[in-house]
């Protein structure tokens, strides 16, 4: 949440990873968390955050502007309820050109996976992406400037992924962002209360 209101102030392959029991039949969605590693180190945490940041901008890229909310999208696996605001604005005279897109979403998942390569998530997130441009011209130049920041927060989001043959499951609470050409900066604590800090990527 506190880098959602700054950010907004300042205007390989993954997958579900399903195994065979013993006795030849899948295990459930419950046995399956069992078996998953935990988010133990920053390597992990930076696994995690990648793919829930990989899933808010699928849920950003299905929403268009002005929409009416709350809006249901569908996943390859569950679903996900969307609310809050999405504008896109341009406006020009004989001199300028100002354009910008604000994203400001709070999504609801319910064991949501866009794809059959995405990580499978339950909870809330706030996502704000934010872009402007000015384009301010003299009879002789113009001159143009950019602003583009993005943030991503939840508490208690439920994650499971695969990576490298190793299936993670963990609970997350997440408070990232980053502004113009900057790294994320990512805080990202696991269930057991363990916090890792760490730009990425």
């Amino acid at each position: 949440m506190k880098r959602a209101l700054r950010a907004l102030g300042g205007i390989g392959g993954v997958g579900i990873l399903i195994a065979c029991s013993a006795t030849g039949t899948e295990p459930t969605g419950t046995e399956s968390k069992q078996r998953a590693a935990a988010i133990e180190s920053t390597a992990d945490a930076k696994l995690a955050f990648a793919y829930l940041k990989a899933e808010a901008e699928h849920i950003d890229g299905q929403v268009n502007a002005n929409f009416s909310g709350p809006l249901s999208i569908a996943g390859a696996a569950g679903s996900a309820s969307v609310t809050g605001s999405k504008t896109s604005t341009r406006t020009s005279s004989s001199s300028s050109t100002f354009s910008s897109s604000i994203s400001d979403l709070n999504v609801s998942f319910a064991a949501f996976r866009s794809s059959a390569s995405g990580a499978a998530v339950s909870g809330q997130i706030r996502w704000t992406d934010y872009y402007s441009s000015r384009t301010a011209c003299t009879s002789s130049y113009c001159a143009t400037s950019s602003h583009y920041s993005q943030s991503l927060d939840g508490t208690s989001i439920d994650v499971t992924f695969s990576s490298s043959g190793k299936t993670y499951h963990d609970r997350l609470t997440v408070d990232a962002g980053r502004a113009d050409v900057t790294s994320w900066s990512v805080d990202l604590t696991n269930g057991a209360g363990q916090k890792f800090s760490f730009y990425y990527p």
